[in-house]
């Protein structure tokens, strides 16, 4: 059993971002200093592998990421699933799919392997999760992505059987104060 420790990163008019630490234990480990999504930005924003071309191209999709949640900050509208975001059983993943770029107004990158998982509770709420690149077809299947992708269906699971006695509803706007920080019900 793992317990999450949510914290806001990013706000706007429209909706707000968060994502979560991880403790293994019940007791809050000094030594869990970065989110998941601050992870993900570390592996991804400065990527060095062997091939110069690669790494250009996983920084590029990287700055799409980071540029489509910018937007969405205060980006109006109530399609936010299936407009900018890829399904990925009960969580989705950023970026969106090349065809719905023209949708979004969104760059894509064809063939784009970099994945951000998520889960949206509302079109105001979304919890960042990590993501690194996809090498197979199935994410449940990938070496490289496999850990986030249960992960965040894992919080998908939580928060849609808790977010009623969370008292989030489709029309709030931010989590309660209660839920940030290291909560011992938080547990995944």
């Amino acid at each position: 059993m793992c317990f999450i420790s949510l914290e806001k990163v990013l706000s706007g008019q429209e909706r707000t971002f968060y994502s979560f630490k991880i403790y293994e234990q019940e007791e809050v480990e000094t030594d869990v200093e970065q989110t998941e999504f601050d992870k993900f930005n570390e592996a991804f924003e400065y990527y060095q592998q062997d091939s110069p071309q690669e790494n250009k191209k996983i920084k590029e999709e990287h700055q799409i990421i980071i540029g489509t949640i910018a937007k969405l900050v205060n980006y109006k509208t109530s399609a936010l699933c299936s407009t900018f975001f890829r399904a990925e059983r009960r969580a989705s993943a950023l970026p969106p799919p090349l065809n719905k770029n023209k949708v979004s107004n969104i760059l894509v990158a064809p063939n784009s392997k970099l994945r951000l998982y998520c889960y949206i509770l509302n079109d105001h709420i979304i919890i960042l999760c990590g993501g690194g690149i996809k090498s197979e077809q199935q994410a449940e299947r990938c070496p490289n992505v496999q850990a986030h992708f249960f992960l965040a269906n894992r919080i998908a699971e939580f928060f849609d059987a808790e977010k009623k006695n969370l008292g989030i509803d489709q029309q709030s706007k931010q989590l309660p104060d209660e839920c940030l920080g290291y909560n011992q019900g938080f547990t995944i």
